[in-house]
């Protein structure tokens, strides 16, 4: 490996476990910053409240009351921070949003992590909630200089929809808590033992499973289901269980802090997710040799591929009564914990190399999303102005000035993250006090200049208009140069 201990990394996360520093995710990132001359952590969350230090480890929680003034914090505090060699962010929604504003401000690379199968066809028919994670993803990944996901599944995806080259996507699977050894002379216990470890929410479907194992009870009434986990669909599952007449055979043991003999105990594994980024409990599972019957989420097609089922509670419970083989591990999956930090900081020292070039046709593009945005100005401008005089039933003088003011912050946002890609929040009052002056003073400059230039030559008003208003572009496009440049 390289020398990375020069590195310094910025990580934006949403797992406000970094706190503690008790917890599997603190211990990662102290095995991280080891590797790296310094590691700031910024734990974007509602919970996440506090700061710690580690030698070169620091994270720091940002809790916020609303998203977007969590956002705003989060930004300025990560503007304010030293320059990184590169920021790495969680996921690539809202976390992903944050880190590309940081990452364009210090002017380093961006790496993206992402955990889940966010492309995928149950993924979208999912919730709204998901097709604007993946909206929001889909914009943001473009821009990143590495992607880190956990599967190759991912990678095809990704690959598949165009959405990143294949030379910026690592696959790094993440590596095994649990102790998969068998005591010598161990026996597993005797009968049909289905077990699952999962959170209990919708899109892991337990419910379904509970009804493949109903099906499977009236042929195998020794059967048992284990499920261990816990969620907000916990006593749902259970009175689900109760309809189905196998609560008796049912045991929800919630949370555990260790699992392994659960996994030891039973004769086959089940998920039944609608999607999965990873799948961690399912190589655990395999680890142990148990066999696995899962939907196509994940890492499961990897894992064992001729027992991938549909959902279908018949079928999955036809296929948990065949003879299931065992499932095969990844190579990648069985990394030690030093081994796989190596990985993750060896890649972030390739990440944070990638060159910030600029892409051909930059200019002409500038121009058109130059016009674009004051267009899309004007279009609101005039749209507002009819919703609140016509709709609204208010004075077409006031209205014009409210319309005017949204319409002033809609081409200030524009102009400024869009067009002269300026991303920095710490300077935004001043750049947004100095726009409405301009705005001000070319409102004032049009009407003096359309009223002498037709009174003293007689052109119409509207080729006076269009002359001035391309006068007043050009100067402004000189102006908006100086106020949105990037240090």
């Amino acid at each position: 490996m390289s020398n990375s201990k020069h590195l310094s990394v910025l990580m934006i996360s949403g797992d406000a476990s970094a706190l503690d520093s008790e917890s599997a995710l603190s211990r990662r990132l102290s095995n991280y910053s080891h590797l790296c001359s310094r590691l700031s952590v910024l734990i974007f969350s509602r919970t996440a409240i506090g700061e710690r230090k580690e030698d070169t480890l620091s994270v720091q929680g940002v809790p916020f009351a609303s998203p977007l003034l969590g956002l705003y914090r989060a930004i300025t505090l990560g503007e304010k921070m030293g320059k990184p060699d590169i920021v790495t962010t969680q996921d690539p929604f809202f976390l992903g949003l944050l880190g590309l504003c940081i990452s364009r401000h210090h002017r380093v690379p961006l790496q993206i992590q992402i955990h889940t199968d966010l492309f995928s066809r149950e993924f979208l028919r999912f919730s709204v909630g998901n097709r604007i994670r993946s909206f929001i993803a889909r914009a943001i990944i473009p821009h990143a200089g590495g992607v880190r996901v956990v599967s190759k599944k991912i990678r095809e995806d990704l690959i598949k929809r165009k959405i990143v080259e294949a030379s910026r996507i690592t696959v790094t699977p993440i590596p095994l808590a649990v102790i998969s050894s068998l005591p010598q002379n161990y026996s597993k216990k005797s009968g049909f033992r289905m077990v699952t470890v999962s959170r209990l929410t919708p899109e892991k479907d337990i419910s379904l499973a509970l009804r493949a194992f109903a099906l499977v009870h009236t042929q195998r009434p020794d059967a048992t289901f284990t499920i261990v986990g816990d969620g907000p669909l916990r006593q749902n599952l259970e009175d689900e269980a109760k309809r189905l007449g196998v609560s008796d055979s049912v045991s929800f043991m919630g949370n555990q802090a260790v699992v392994a003999p659960f996994y030891r105990d039973a004769t086959v594994y089940i998920s039944t997710s609608h999607y999965e980024g990873y799948g961690l409990s399912l190589v655990e599972a395999a680890s142990f040799g148990l066999p696995i019957v899962s939907t196509d989420a994940g890492i499961a097609r990897e894992l064992s591929p001729n027992t991938i089922v549909p959902w279908d509670a018949q079928k999955i419970a036809d296929k948990l009564l065949s003879e299931l083989p065992s499932p095969r591990i990844p190579e990648s999956c069985g990394e030690g914990v030093e081994e796989y930090a190596h990985h993750i900081v060896e890649d972030w020292e390739k990440v944070s190399r990638t060159p910030m070039t600029e892409k051909k046709g930059t200019k002409f593009w500038f121009i058109i999303k130059y016009i674009i945005s004051g267009g899309t100005a004007t279009a609101v401008n005039l749209s507002f102005l009819y919703i609140f005089t016509d709709v609204l039933h208010i004075w077409y003088v006031f209205s014009a000035a409210l319309a005017y003011a949204v319409a002033f912050v809609v081409s200030f946002t524009l102009q400024k993250f869009w067009t002269f890609k300026n991303g920095t929040l710490t300077r935004i009052k001043s750049q947004f006090v100095l726009y409405v002056v301009l705005g001000t003073f070319n409102m004032v400059l049009n009407s003096s200049l359309i009223y002498l230039i037709v009174e003293s030559t007689g052109v119409h008003y509207l080729v006076a208009q269009i002359g001035i208003g391309v006068l007043i572009a050009l100067w402004s496009l000189i102006f908006y140069r100086i106020l949105f440049k990037n240090q």
